[in-house]
């Protein structure tokens, strides 16, 4: 492990897995895909699904990760029901081999990666079985630094024989599109910076105009461009700020635009920028053994 690095399991989720009646899964498409492709894909992993012994239904969330919690366009996550405890007798339908049969169904599928997981032992205590491993970086270096020591973790993890699977939230290399505001640009044109990042802001995401009263309650107005047009970034041409004089200036003008790769989120934990990293026990291993597993890596 590099120097810098720090381990820590969060208290969730270190009791056996049992039967509540519930399992959940998830889909992640490669990095980027967009919402129209994880519905598609959703959509065949639900067939597959539904045909598994035991189950007896399921709810889809599309763009959504359960396990980082963040929305993103390439993941989808399934809330899955299962028969009545009396009804299901058989030993394909019992808890472990519904899991098993789920994971084997959902990793066939083409152009994604599929899989199951148990909820939590104790219902709001964490958001899935297992266990939970952060890894922080406490040098305080770059991301890139973070995820060669992730991946460098995860492949001596998956080695351990305490552990049968192995996996991370972390997405560093996700592509984005970087649009960056040229200052000088800005006040050679006589426009005020801030209406630049005003007009983007409503672009982009949305802006606040003001309040108004009616029908007794008070009532917030927003702005923002339609989805039509914010789905492609060479539309920021179409959006004009007004200078010193008056005259329109198009925000193409103004700013540049470039492909860059990044996290799709990051996170912290006591401050430190960390990785998720989340293990379950092989058959025949306590949790117990497992969290000493991923401490001593």
């Amino acid at each position: 492990m590099a120097t810098g690095f720090f381990g820590k399991i969060v208290p969730a989720g270190f009791l056996p897995d049992e039967d509540q009646g519930y399992v959940f899964a998830g889909i992640q498409l490669p990095d980027a895909s967009s919402l129209q492709r994880t519905a598609e894909i959703a959509r065949q992993a639900e067939d597959l699904i539904i045909k598994v012994p035991g189950v007896k239904y399921t709810t889809t969330v599309i763009g959504y990760s359960m396990l980082s919690q963040v929305s993103n366009t390439y993941s989808a996550f399934f809330f899955i029901t299962l028969e009545d405890w009396a009804e299901r007798k058989k030993p394909e339908e019992q808890y472990a081999a519904i899991k098993a049969e789920l994971t084997k169904q959902l990793g066939g599928i083409s152009g994604a990666i599929g899989f199951s997981f148990p909820p939590p032992a104790i219902p709001g205590v964490g958001v899935s079985g297992g266990a939970t491993f952060i890894l922080q970086d406490r040098a305080g270096k770059d991301l890139a630094f973070l995820a060669e020591n992730t991946n460098k973790f995860i492949e001596a993890a998956k080695k351990r024989p305490e552990l049968a699977s192995v996996s991370t939230t972390f997405r560093p290399t996700v592509p984005q599109l970087f649009l960056e505001v040229d200052q000088d640009k800005v006040l050679k044109q006589g426009v005020a910076l801030s209406d630049v990042y005003k007009t983007l802001q409503s672009f982009l995401g949305s802006g606040f105009i003001n309040y108004f009263n009616r029908f007794g309650r008070q009532w917030q107005v927003y702005v923002q461009a339609e989805g039509d047009y914010r789905t492609n970034i060479e539309n920021v041409g179409q959006f004009y700020v007004r200078n010193n004089k008056g005259e329109p200036v198009p925000l193409s003008a103004l700013t540049s635009v470039r492909n860059v790769s990044g996290p799709e989120f990051t996170m912290r934990y006591n401050l430190y920028r960390s990785a998720q990293i989340n293990a379950s026990a092989a058959p025949g291993f306590s949790s117990a053994q497992v969290m000493r597993a991923l401490e001593g890596l």
